[in-house]
């Protein structure tokens, strides 16, 4: 026995998911709950759909015996005439509001991307300030020992140009 997703009934009968699902749970459909690859859902039996599709596209031919008011010719025709375009925008609401629903879902997964990324150069960030402020505080402590080392050599410098007097005047004081 052949048997229907409710994706697949949805684009047989061109309503919505949500319509098919409603039509399940009102009972207007038989479906049965089955576990499927992406666990469990719903199945509707081939026959309820071709019943469903006959029942769309079934027109009442009835045999007139007396003339109709013309009133109540015109007032059941609107009245069909508004069932049908309910049916059809119904199934343009739940279409689109299906499609809101997807795209909310996809908004709120590029939110969360956003918040991981955003999240990933703050650490970048605060890693790179330690970096730079590691760097930083290196070189200041070489310009410290160079500064040292370049006093030294000038100290060095003067003792080697003072004169042999002053040198022995050095030791003696």
């Amino acid at each position: 026995m052949k048997e229907y997703t409710i994706k697949q009934a949805s684009e047989i009968l061109e309503v919505s998911t949500s319509t098919v699902r409603r039509r399940i749970k009102s009972g207007e459909y038989a479906a049965e709950k089955k576990s499927g690859p992406y666990g469990e859902q719903y199945y509707i039996p081939a026959s309820e759909i071709e019943q469903a599709v006959m029942e769309n596209e079934s027109v009442n031919i009835s045999k007139v015996t007396k003339p109709v008011n013309k009133d109540e010719f015109v007032n059941s025709l609107i009245e069909a005439t508004e069932d049908k375009y309910r049916a059809l925008f119904e199934g343009i609401a739940n279409n689109i509001s299906d499609k809101i629903e997807q795209q909310n879902e996809q908004l709120e997964q590029y939110e969360e991307e956003l918040k991981k990324l955003k999240e990933q150069n703050d650490r970048f960030n605060k890693e790179s300030k330690k970096n730079k402020e590691k760097i930083v505080e290196k070189l200041d402590k070489q310009q410290e020992i160079i500064e040292k080392q370049s006093k030294m050599l000038q100290q060095m410098q003067q003792e080697k140009n003072k004169s042999l007097m002053d040198k022995i005047k050095n030791l003696f004081k």
